[in-house]
């Protein structure tokens, strides 16, 4: 079952829970956004920024549909030249044991990740829209173009990690893979 609760932010101040206007926040105490989603528990959830304001439950439910189709413990989308996993995946947080505090940590120590193009996901690319300022809010037009590529990985060894995140194009993992992921990771060593 996939979890999503619009109502439940995550920021790092009750200041910017009440900014933001969601009935519930987990705060993020500096530790990353990993560990905040990390504590929800078991079942699998879905993890939607809120600068996606475009973002439709269906596109997250097609998401997970590819996740459980291939048997994977993480499924993040593809859009224009690269991987949104910073801010957008679906995952079973309860299968993993320890984080450096980055998003990409769910995608780095599974067993087995599908990395999905948004145009599988939906025909609306404006969904993957960032909105940082309100200027971007008005104009309403979508950041890159729709990828069609669909991409399972299964088990990358760290010491390998970022020569092949580089040869998908994947320069957020490959960025992320010069840091060493904690000891004690299951998955990805």
């Amino acid at each position: 079952m996939l979890n999503l609760r619009p109502d439940v932010g995550l920021t790092t101040s009750e200041e910017r829970c009440k900014l933001y206007g969601f009935a519930k926040c987990m705060y993020d105490e500096g530790r990353g956004p990993a560990h905040a989603v990390r504590a929800l528990g078991e079942g699998t959830w879905a993890v939607a920024p809120g600068d996606h304001p475009w973002l439709k439950r269906g596109t997250l439910e097609a998401l997970n549909a590819f996740r459980e189709a291939f048997d994977a413990e993480v499924a993040v989308p593809l859009h224009s030249e690269g991987v949104e996993a910073t801010v957008l995946s679906v995952v079973n947080p309860g299968s993993f044991t320890v984080f450096s505090g980055k998003m990409t940590d769910f995608l780095r120590q599974a067993e087995r990740a599908v990395l999905v193009g948004s145009a599988l996901l939906t025909r609306d690319p404006l969904e993957f829209a960032h909105v940082n300022t309100e200027e971007s809010l008005k104009l309403r037009e979508p950041k890159g173009r729709p990828s069609y590529d669909l991409i399972v990985i299964d088990k990358v060894y760290e010491k390998d990690s970022v020569e092949f995140y580089e040869s998908l194009g994947l320069g957020t993992l490959a960025r992320h893979a010069k840091v060493p992921l904690p000891r004690g990771v299951r998955g990805r060593r």
